[in-house]
């Protein structure tokens, strides 16, 4: 079976990041990837950076994009 990646590419297509792994080690989430095409290296996050990170996130939009374009799912109000 092939190896599952995640790539982040910029507006032209090229790969910024490529992700291979996300694990949690010693009280911190490990990301294993490559950045710009170079060698594999894991990557740390402490708790405060992990709370920084989702605080980044727009979650009703986020959510709303991965509901329509990854699940298929339309989620509307209804009218009362």
């Amino acid at each position: 079976m092939p190896e599952k990646t995640c790539k982040i590419v910029n507006e032209d297509g090229g790969t910024m990041i490529e992700l291979k792994s996300v694990r949690v080690e010693n009280n911190r989430l490990v990301v294993t990837g490559a950045l710009m095409g170079a060698w594999d290296t894991d990557m740390y996050m402490d708790i405060e950076s992990i709370k920084n990170a989702v605080g980044l996130v727009d979650v009703p939009a986020v959510a709303k994009y991965i509901a329509d374009e990854v699940l298929g799912v339309t989620v509307a109000k209804t009218e009362q």
